[in-house]
């Protein structure tokens, strides 16, 4: 009894000496204790350009500038937060020189538990999260690639940009129809001469896996609808999945990939008949329904998971996208819809929780919040004033959803257009339902369009962040393109780098 005693006596003082030097998250407050959390929640200076980035780990707090600069840090009254009831020493309304490290010390509402921080410059041209720079790299018409109305996908593979429909392969850097097409040798399509149609869509995957496939409603004998993997771009396709398809299921007007086809994935794809069967034929009156299918550790379960954005979200059309928030869960999603082109146009972006509420995004990504004119602009017919498309991705610890967005000046019944057309891209930044605009480009493209866009199709593809080497080691980069069928297509680089 008395060495359990002393044992009991011994564990306790271990556990005393260990909070007196230790600041954890996950310590308990039970029976109303004060808080042991000692934490710098917030940092910020007031000198333009200097990105800041904690790290509760090591209790550093970093503050990247450029060269030039540096000393303007050298006499700065900063601004912080702390953990609940901590107090600092010395207080924030300290000057200091953070041209070189300065230590704080951060004692917790108990009184006793501290940690010491470490505040120090890190002299970069680099923003240590998201985005620093996005650069225009080419602006091309649909005419001088030799697009039409009938491309609706596009996908990123290297540094090339793939287009579906017949498979045309265009410069990621410069814009231009390299004049090569993606080999779709073994694709199993019917009728015969879909061939020349191949694959109807493209999409890539979070690691640059180039996916293709065709339209459900043209599988060879009507099943079953496949999806392909390249290796390379004139490499014969691999099959990923095969689905028999029932007699009210046609997948394959979208495809979208989050994950490693290799590793841990989720394929979707909207299924089109089924819904626009019921209920009285009203597409529009019912849910869309998006099939996914998991991949774990590269073996793709071939009993899809069905998720339905509530009806009322779809207004006609087959062009849909739903994206999961991870290649983990099907739950939480972002979605996007163009909306029908024979009434009044209704565009849609949004995001769906576990808690199945839908939020709908609107500041930022209304083509009548970013371009002006109002609720005015959404009274013409056709696919003159929407949302086409929408990607999420992730590019230097940040969240993104980028965004596919049109505008034209004048629109007839048929949709043609005399004046100009303005092609938007968008980046926002989003942390579940949460969304700020981060970037926002306006391509203009002059000239007549004879038939601009009937099938109300745009595309998105995000190519692999890539990392610098040599003296360019440290930079990250990615590329953003985008094609208004029909209409044109750009290309953008976004980077880590300060402007």
């Amino acid at each position: 009894m008395i060495m359990k005693r002393l044992f009991l006596t011994l564990a306790l003082g271990a556990m005393a000496v260990f909070g007196l030097n230790s600041c954890s998250d996950d310590d308990s407050e039970g029976g109303g204790e004060k808080r042991p959390y000692c934490e710098i929640e917030k940092f910020s200076v007031s000198v333009p350009n200097v990105d800041v980035k904690i790290d509760k780990d090591k209790a550093v707090v970093e503050l990247y500038v450029a060269p030039d600069l540096l000393e303007l840090l050298s006499d700065v009254t900063p601004t912080g937060e702390l953990s609940i009831g901590a107090t600092v020493v010395p207080a924030f309304s300290v000057k200091q020189d953070f041209t070189k490290e300065v230590t704080y010390l951060v004692t917790a509402e108990d009184g006793k538990t501290q940690k010491t921080w470490t505040v120090k410059p890190v002299v970069s041209k680099y923003v240590a999260q998201g985005i620093g720079t996005v650069k225009l790299l080419w602006a091309k018409k649909a005419t001088e690639i030799g697009l039409t109305v009938n491309e609706p996908t596009i996908a990123s593979f290297e540094d090339k940009v793939v287009v579906s429909r017949p498979g045309m392969i265009i410069d990621g850097t410069t814009g231009e129809n390299t004049g090569e097409t993606l080999n779709i040798d073994g694709i199993e399509c019917n009728p015969a001469n879909a061939a020349t149609l191949l694959p109807f869509v493209v999409a890539n995957d979070s690691k640059g896996n180039l996916l293709g496939a065709t339209l459900g409603a043209w599988a060879l004998n009507n099943n079953p609808w496949k999806v392909y993997k390249w290796t390379a771009l004139n490499a014969a396709p691999v099959e990923v999945l095969s689905y028999e398809q029932s007699a009210t299921e046609s997948f394959g007007r979208r495809l979208t990939a989050v994950g490693d086809v290799n590793g841990n994935a989720i394929i979707t794809s909207l299924s089109v008949t089924d819904y626009n069967l019921k209920p009285n034929n009203n597409p529009a009156a019912a849910p869309a329904a998006h099939y996914c299918w998991k991949i774990t550790n590269g073996v793709v379960n071939t009993k899809p998971e069905l998720v339905a954005v509530p009806a009322g979200y779809r207004a006609g059309n087959m062009y849909q996208v739903l994206w999961p928030a991870s290649e983990l869960a099907v739950k939480p999603f972002y979605f996007s819809d163009p909306g029908a082109s024979n009434a009044v146009p209704v565009t849609r972006l949004g995001y769906v929780g576990l808690d199945d509420q839908i939020v709908y995004f609107k500041g930022g990504v209304n083509p009548s919040d970013i371009m002006g004119g109002g609720d005015e602009m959404f009274k013409e017919t056709g696919y003159g004033r929407k949302v086409l498309q929408s990607q999420p991705f992730t590019f230097n610890g940040v969240n993104y959803l980028a965004v596919c967005a049109f505008y034209s000046t004048e629109i007839g019944t048929n949709g043609a257009t005399e004046d100009k057309v303005y092609l938007y891209t968008q980046l926002l930044e989003v942390s579940g339902k949460d969304y700020k605009v981060a970037y926002v480009g306006k391509d203009v493209f002059d000239g007549k369009v004879s038939v601009l866009n009937p099938n109300g199709t745009g595309g998105l593809a995000i190519s692999v962040v890539a990392e610098g080497s040599g003296d360019d080691e440290g930079e990250l980069s990615c590329r953003v393109y985008n094609l208004l069928s029909g209409v044109g297509m750009v290309g953008y680089e976004i980077n880590n780098v300060k402007e």
